[in-house]
């Protein structure tokens, strides 16, 4: 870009210089944002011929172009990021729902089993209480099998499910992992 003096500095009569803008091909806009969508246009640059301030207009209406497309991509993406954060609160929430159902199949599971279990011991205990009591006749009260099916007797009550905690149906105070 060449700036020409239009007015000689002897024949000045303001301290301002006034200069004629020589075209040199070298001013050029740019327009710096990207991707450029639809083949938008986002250089101008000056030539011998052409002049910039020829080419504002279409310079402007890109820039409104550009700047539009920009608002409406990022109104775009704020729509689906909201939706993305939707299905994943819905995610979560069905996750969270199958941990409790799982957390429930788990405990009906267990408490099933212990109550085989102990079932199967009372079992045991009256067939070898009635075994050691045939065997051992009238010694039966004061032997060593007499303390060993008391103690097994304790600890039938002591498990008995009588005393178990009943199970729940609403788990939503025990921890779950919510994201």
């Amino acid at each position: 870009m060449f700036l020409v003096p239009m007015v000689a500095p002897e024949h000045r009569t303001s301290s301002y210089s006034t200069f004629e803008y020589v075209p040199s091909g070298k001013l050029c806009f740019e327009i710096l944002t990207s991707p450029y969508e639809n083949y938008a246009r986002h250089t101008w640059q000056e030539g011998k011929t052409l002049k910039i301030e020829d080419q504002i207009h279409e310079f402007i209406i890109n820039m409104i172009h550009i700047a539009t497309m920009e608002k409406e991509n990022a109104a775009q993406d704020e729509i689906r990021h909201k939706r993305w954060l939707i299905e994943e609160e819905k995610r979560r929430k069905q996750e969270w729902l199958q941990q409790m159902e799982n957390s429930r199949i788990k405990t009906l599971v267990e408490e099933t089993e212990r109550l085989v279990n102990i079932n199967r011991i009372k079992d045991y205990i009256t067939a070898i209480t009635e075994e050691g009591k045939r065997r051992l006749g009238e010694n039966y009260p004061d032997s060593d099998f007499a303390k060993w099916v008391d103690w097994a007797q304790q600890f039938l009550e002591k498990n008995d499910c009588r005393s178990w905690k009943l199970p729940k149906f609403d788990l939503s105070n025990q921890y779950f992992f919510m994201g």
